[in-house]
């Protein structure tokens, strides 16, 4: 009877082991991937974008292509000034006079309209939005393909003169997708609206998926063009993939997050006749031993997947669930994210140690001035972030006593002392936790450029004119 137990109990936790197992690859493991990599790329093109802004409003350039774009060593000058400050791949201006194409090494060519590379410049011209991200190779810049901003630069009196912007690798994204394959056996991979692989954390960019055993299959239900992540899974091979698909407006690029399923019970079922030998000759060891093992090791890493472990502070995955659950019930709250002043002199001054310790100061002086409910998280790097409850003029005297108490901190470092600015957002109704992020994240930067060491609040935008038509 003990043995017949046994076997029915090691088999019934197999199964809902296996269960458990396959919905987190669906639900959590997956997604949870994707909304990382497509974080990571929203992150790293709002400063391209204001970096072209800037160009596009710059009255240097105006002013020259107005003028005749006569001595082109002055346009020269300033793209290779942007070089130096922002560190794009490529910056360019596009006359929209003469279609020269001005590069940081002079000019590059001259666009035309019979040249399908140049097709690019006729779309952006005719763009009723201000710029436009395009994925594309251009021969000048080698041959991987690069993210263009493509931002049109207009006369005063509204009227097309150039398109400026600048130009980004996808070597960070390439390397956040091999991190992913690496160390979870995750395949991550980019394909366009045909199919064609751009990107793969595993090298197979030129492939088609639709030419792929098993994917072909599903391919269709991919390409929707939907922004909603899609639950899909595929045989292929002996083995079963579980797929998390979305679409990356962006890019006009489609993210695809795979894992062998098949590969990924492998471990779990040889457990499980490892635990049926044990079994027949110790059970009852089984039983005392192994399950509360089990169970604490679990809540382990449950704990550690949601703490930072230098601060002690919830991590971002946490903070992105507490911050659901009052978006999804329209209670108000109040985000201020917070990013420590110059604190990159600190780490390469005084090393990373001196700064970890700084950190950790700041959580702990951060974390004293808060009042009962308020949620203090790390963001990553030096940023940290606060979830309040309330609106934004509660809010507000919070996100200063929590500055105050960072300016009069010791750091512990003889001759360091830090500051933070700070970003605060209200959520509204219909806010989505990108939305109300976003514009917590505005607010910080114009802290930042208003003098760093201050509060400043996201203002709510103007409200919309129905369209008459």
């Amino acid at each position: 009877m003990l043995i017949t137990g046994f076997l029915a109990t090691s088999l019934l936790s197999y199964g809902v082991a296996e269960r458990r197992l396959r919905h987190t690859i669906a639900d959590e493991m997956l997604p949870l991937t994707g909304d990382n990599v497509a974080s990571q790329i929203q992150n790293g093109i709002q400063r391209p974008v204001f970096i072209s802004s800037e160009m596009a409003n710059n009255t240097f350039l105006r002013d020259w292509l107005q003028g005749g774009e006569r001595d082109a060593g002055r346009v020269q000058a300033y793209l290779q000034a942007i070089q130096r400050k922002h560190s794009p791949r490529a910056a360019f201006v596009v006359s929209g006079r003469t279609g020269r194409y001005y590069g940081p090494r002079g000019l590059v060519k001259t666009v035309r309209a019979d040249d399908p590379q140049d097709a690019w410049f006729a779309r952006v011209r005719d763009l009723r939005a201000p710029y436009e991200l395009n994925v594309d190779v251009n021969p000048a810049y080698g041959r991987q393909p690069l993210v263009f901003v493509n931002y049109r630069l207009l006369a005063p009196d509204g009227s097309f003169l150039a398109v400026t912007g600048v130009g980004l690798t996808l070597d960070n994204i390439r390397q956040l997708l091999r991190s992913y394959d690496v160390e979870f056996q995750r395949r991550a991979y980019f394909v366009n609206e045909r199919g064609d692989v751009m990107l793969d954390s595993r090298g197979g960019v030129g492939q088609n998926i639709r030419q792929r055993p098993g994917l072909r299959e599903i391919a269709p239900l991919i390409f929707t063009g939907s922004a909603r992540p899609q639950r899909l899974t595929y045989d292929a091979a002996a083995a079963r993939y579980q797929v998390n698909a979305r679409f990356i407006p962006e890019l006009r690029w489609y993210l695809l997050i795979e894992q062998n399923e098949t590969r990924a019970l492998t471990p779990l079922r040889n457990v499980l006749l490892l635990n049926l030998l044990i079994g027949l000759l110790a059970t009852g060891l089984v039983l005392a031993v192994v399950l509360p093992t089990v169970a604490r090791d679990r809540a382990q890493l449950r704990r550690a997947a949601l703490t930072d472990p230098l601060t002690g502070l919830p991590n971002r995955a946490a903070f992105d669930a507490a911050l659901a659950r009052p978006l999804a019930s329209g209670v108000p709250v109040t985000l201020a994210l917070f990013d420590l002043d110059h604190f990159k002199v600190i780490n390469d001054r005084y090393g990373h140690p001196a700064g970890d310790e700084v950190l950790r100061r700041v959580a702990r002086a951060a974390q004293a001035a808060l009042p009962g409910g308020a949620l203090l998280a790390r963001w990553g790097g030096e940023e940290f972030i606060l979830l309040l409850p309330g609106d934004v003029a509660s809010g507000v005297p919070v996100a200063q006593a929590v500055r105050a108490a960072v300016e009069d901190l010791p750091t512990g470092v003889p001759g360091v002392h830090v500051t933070v600015s700070v970003g605060v957002s209200g959520a509204r109704t219909g806010d989505t936790a990108g939305s109300v992020l976003t514009r917590a994240d505005q607010a910080l930067y114009l802290a930042k450029q208003r003098g760093r060491n201050r509060v400043e609040v996201a203002p709510d935008p103007a409200p919309s004119t129905p369209d008459a038509g």
